[in-house]
This record gives C-alpha cells, structure tokens and sequence, in this order.
C-alpha cells in the first residue's frame, strides 16, 4: 500500500501499478492519460472505492493465512536509464526469496493475469527477486453479496469512485463493508495462486517501453505545449500501440 508522501510524488518515479499502463495491458488508463499525470498536466484524484476498500481490508487477513512477511511500509527503489522506480509490495514467503503479491478480483486469474503480470515482474525488477507468486482470492459467494448490497444500500450506482460520493455514505459503506470482513472465515483453499518466474526477456521489453515513455515525459516537461503537438503525440501514439 502506497503511503501518502509517495502517492504524492508519484510524478517523479515509475510504480508498479505503472507498468500495466505503458505495456498496453490497462484497461483503466491509456499510456498517454498516463504521460499527462507524470508530467502533471492531469491529476489523478482516484479517492479509492469499494473494490480497492475490500482489498485493503482483507489484505492483513490473507498475509496471516498464507503466513507471509508484511513488509508494506518497506519503500523498494531502483534506477535504470534516468528512471527512478520505486515500490511497496505486499509480503515476502518467511525466506525472503518470493514476492507475495495479493489481488481480490471479479475475475479469474487467467482473464486478469496479464495485466497484473507486468506489475509483478517490476517488483521483481526493482527487489531483485527472480520468483514470485500472484495470489487471487475471487471476489464471490460472502464478498459478491457485500459488494452489492452496500452499492445498492448506498445507491452508489456506476461512481465507484468515493470522492464523488456523500462522504458520509462512504464511511458508513466502509464500516459496513468492514464488519462483515472481520467476520469472514479465509482458508487457503479459497485463493488460486500463479508462480511468476524471472524472464530476461519480459523484463528487457519491459525497461525498453519505461525508458522511451520516461524520453516522452522528460520532453514534455521541458514544454508542456507539446501536448497539443499532433506530431508529438502521434509519435508517442505510434510507440505505445
């Protein structure tokens, strides 16, 4: 989980949620949406919802279960090629040898693996580690049900997001959705979990696609009125496609 003084340099630095974005692999946030908050010509105000809620409940509950190291507020940082990388992950096995990294999603781990692929392999890039494990526990059966009776309670609709919401509707749906975590019974049988082993060449497209994009927001930084340069963007478009 990222600390408030990281999340507000996060123009300064490339993180792992990053690196979905620049491989194409988001289907949240273009490359180019992407360049515009690093150079800060765009904010990302995303105040968290009910999705990104229940995982940050749950996720001190799955690291007792599966018995890992919670190293969250460990800061990660790494410099390749004048960009600065930095992350925290969400636990180590008790060897310190594979990241543990934990996602609760309404999907199965194959439909969702790409993209949460290439924020895993950065914080293997960035730690050093060769293995690591994504470890999906489905939002289903107890999870699905809370999730919907406190959107449909709270008549929270399509804004998921909770800065566009009565702010006491999202502390009330955050207690909610809080009591019934802490009542939840989480075994290891309920979680599918995928090895991510390093791979050179992953990792070699991977600092080939951070670089070009750290080329494009350097030049834009210099002068932000390349944004409405058509043959800046198209280049930057050509890149990342």
């Amino acid at each position: 989980m990222l600390l408030d003084e990281q999340l507000n340099r996060r123009h300064e630095y490339i993180g792992g949620s990053d690196m979905p974005i620049i491989m194409g692999a988001s289907k949240f946030k273009s490359p180019w949406e992407l360049l515009l908050e690093k150079t800060q010509i765009t904010t990302s105000d995303f105040g968290g919802n009910v999705y990104s809620h229940i995982g940050n409940v749950l996720e001190p509950k799955i690291q007792e279960v599966l018995g890992v190291l919670n190293v969250d507020e460990i800061n990660y940082s790494k410099k390749y090629d004048n960009v600065n990388f930095e992350c925290h992950i969400d636990g180590l096995t008790t060897d310190e040898d594979t990241i543990i990294e934990i996602k609760v999603a309404n999907q199965t781990l194959d439909q969702c693996y790409d993209s949460y692929e290439w924020q895993v392999r950065t914080y293997m890039y960035v730690t050093g580690k060769t293995n690591a494990k994504l470890v999906l526990l489905p939002r289903t059966g107890i999870l699905k049900q809370m999730t919907q009776y406190v959107v449909k309670y709270y008549d929270f609709g399509n804004l998921h997001d909770f800065n566009n919401l009565p702010s006491e509707d999202v502390e009330a749906a955050k207690k909610d959705l809080e009591y019934g975590i802490e009542k939840m019974q989480i075994t290891k049988y309920m979680f599918k979990v995928k090895h991510i082993s390093v791979c050179p060449k992953k990792e070699a497209q991977m600092l080939r696609k951070v670089s070009k994009f750290w080329e494009f927001k350097e030049l834009l930084d210099s002068n932000n009125l390349l944004r409405d340069d058509k043959t800046f963007k198209k280049n930057f478009m050509d890149f990342f496609q």
